[in-house]
């Protein structure tokens, strides 16, 4: 049951990030959700596309970015963003 809720909010998500084109919050939602699905190179690959766009500017975009890195084992480059988003905030 809890699955199912997890991808009813990630559809949902993943409409607000892209029908609503500067929506970070749908954004930070989908890449959150990814992660807790266990799909983190999906959320690897959103965060490349999130943080080349409308959330290039934001720590939390950066700082997600460095979560899905982790996930997918590349623990240097997650250091990475988590530097890019400490500088930014």
């Amino acid at each position: 049951m809890e699955g199912g809720r997890k991808l009813l909010a990630l559809k949902l998500a993943t409409a607000a990030a892209h029908e609503l084109h500067h929506c970070n919050d749908g954004w930070a939602i989908r890449v959150s959700l990814l992660l807790e699905l266990d799909m983190p190179d999906a959320a690897v690959t959103d965060c490349k596309d999130w943080t080349n766009g409308p959330g290039g500017h934001l720590a939390v975009a950066w700082a997600l970015y460095g979560d899905a890195m982790r996930a997918t084992g590349q623990g240097p480059r997650a250091l990475q963003h988590y530097e890019r988003a400490l500088k930014i905030d």
